[in-house]
C-alpha cells in the first residue's frame, strides 16, 4: 500500500508541474510554444542568393545561405560576371581544388549559362548571347588573360574568374603581343 501511495504521489506531482508550466505569464512556456514565421527575402544579391529567413519571437534571426560546392578538393574561388548594364554578379564556390572553370560555374545553381560543346566556349551567360560580330564572352583568371579554355583551366584556392562580354579591347587588361613582349635577341 505504501508503494501505491508513493507512485500516486509522483504521478500527481508530475501532472501538477506540467499544468504549472502552461499557466499564462510563465516565460518558459511562452518561449517553448512561441509561434514561428517563415519569410523569404525578395531582394538579394547572387552571393547571398534567395535565402530563407526564419524569424522567431525570441529575437533570433537565422539566415541560411546555400553554398555553391564543386566536387574538387578544398579551396574557394570567386566567379564574377560583369554585366553590360548593372553591377557585377559575384559568386563564391567552395571545393574548387583541381576542378575546371566550367565545373565551378556548373556548381552555381543560380547562374544561367550555356557551354557550347561544338565550339568549346561559353556562349550565353545570364541571357546575354555571343553575337560574334564581334562580341563574345571572355574571362580573366586572377586579373590575367586566360590562356586555357573553361574545360582545361583548373582552379586553385583563391582564384578569381572575371567574365566580360565584348571584344578583346573591352577587357581591362593590357595584352602585349608575343613579338613586342620578347625584346631580347636570342642570338
Amino acid at each position: 500500500m505504501k508503494k501505491i501511495l508513493q507512485v500516486s504521489t509522483i504521478i500527481i506531482l508530475a501532472i501538477f508541474l506540467t499544468a504549472c508550466d502552461k499557466l499564462p505569464g510563465n516565460k518558459k512556456a511562452s518561449v517553448e510554444n512561441a509561434p514561428t514565421e517563415e519569410t523569404t527575402t525578395s531582394e538579394s544579391t547572387p552571393a547571398e542568393t534567395t535565402a530563407d529567413v526564419d524569424k522567431t519571437t525570441t529575437e533570433e534571426t537565422t539566415v541560411e545561405t546555400p553554398t555553391n560546392d564543386a566536387q574538387g578538393q578544398e579551396g574557394t574561388a570567386t566567379i564574377i560576371i560583369n554585366q553590360e548594364n548593372g553591377s557585377p554578379l559575384e559568386y563564391q564556390v567552395n571545393n574548387i581544388g583541381g576542378v575546371s572553370v566550367l565545373e565551378a560555374m556548373s556548381a552555381i545553381e543560380e547562374l544561367e549559362f550555356n557551354f557550347n560543346e561544338d565550339e568549346g566556349v561559353v556562349d550565353v551567360i545570364e541571357g546575354v548571347e555571343n553575337d560574334y560580330a564581334p562580341n563574345t564572352w571572355m574571362y580573366l583568371i586572377n586579373k590575367q588573360f586566360a590562356e586555357l579554355g573553361v574545360v582545361s583551366q583548373k582552379l586553385e584556392d583563391g582564384d578569381e574568374i572575371e567574365w566580360y562580354y565584348g571584344t578583346i579591347d573591352d577587357i581591362p587588361v593590357t595584352i602585349i603581343p608575343a613579338q613586342e613582349a620578347d625584346t631580347t635577341d636570342p642570338a
